[in-house]
């Protein structure tokens, strides 16, 4: 009710709006997906190689070594 996308491929489009409430409820669903996590993982990991920013574990969870800045 508070969002609307006007194509499924996440470009651009006037037409495009959401709450901030909405996204947060998107992205704990994308959370909920297995694929999508790991999917998500490999792309942040490939990631911060080419930066040089190497990921290590922390209780359980990635945690970036280096700062972005």
């Amino acid at each position: 009710e508070d969002s609307s996308f006007a194509n499924p491929n996440g470009l651009d489009d006037e037409a495009h709006y959401s709450t901030a409430y909405d996204m947060a409820l998107l992205g704990r669903a994308a959370m909920g997906n297995e694929t999508l996590v790991r999917m998500g993982s490999l792309l942040l990991r490939q990631l911060m190689a080419q930066l040089g920013h190497p990921l290590r574990r922390a209780g359980g969870k990635a945690v970036i070594v280096k700062a972005l800045v």
